[in-house]
C-alpha cells in the first residue's frame, strides 16, 4: 500500500478523535457517536498495518502503551473535573479508541515476525 494512505489515515484518525472527543459534549445522537467511534477504530488498524514498519515497532509500542496507561488512568480523574474534566476524558477516550486498535495490530505484527525469525 502506498504510505501517504497510512500517513493520511493517521491524520485523519488523530484529527477526528479530537473532534469526537471535544464535540461528544454536545451529545451526538448515539448512532452518529457509534459511528464516528467505529471510524476511528478502523482508522487505528489502518495505522497499525500500514503505518508501522519493524524499525518503529519498539519506539511505537513504548510510546503507545504510556499514553494508553495514562489516558486510561486520567479518564475517571478528569470526570471530577468542573467544567473541562467531561471535555477531556472524551478526548481521551476517543484517542484510546484510535490507539488501541494500532497497538493490538502492530503487537501482533511484531510477535508474527518474532515468531518467524527463530
Amino acid at each position: 500500500m502506498d504510505k501517504r494512505f497510512g500517513h493520511y489515515s493517521f491524520v485523519i484518525g488523530i484529527l477526528l478523535a479530537i473532534i469526537l472527543g471535544i464535540a461528544s459534549s454536545a451529545k451526538f445522537s448515539t448512532g452518529t457517536q457509534t459511528a464516528l467511534t467505529s471510524l476511528l477504530i478502523l482508522l487505528g488498524i489502518v495505522v497499525g498495518m500500514v503505518n508501522i514498519t519493524g524499525k518503529e515497532t519498539r519506539e511505537f509500542l513504548l510510546t503507545t502503551v504510556v499514553l494508553v496507561i495514562v489516558a486510561s488512568l486520567s479518564i475517571t480523574l478528569l470526570r471530577s473535573v468542573a467544567y473541562v474534566g467531561f471535555v477531556l476524558a472524551d478526548l481521551f477516550s476517543a484517542m484510546l479508541a484510535f490507539t488501541v486498535p494500532a497497538v493490538i495490530v502492530v503487537c501482533i505484527k511484531n510477535v508474527w515476525r518474532l515468531s518467524k525469525t527463530k
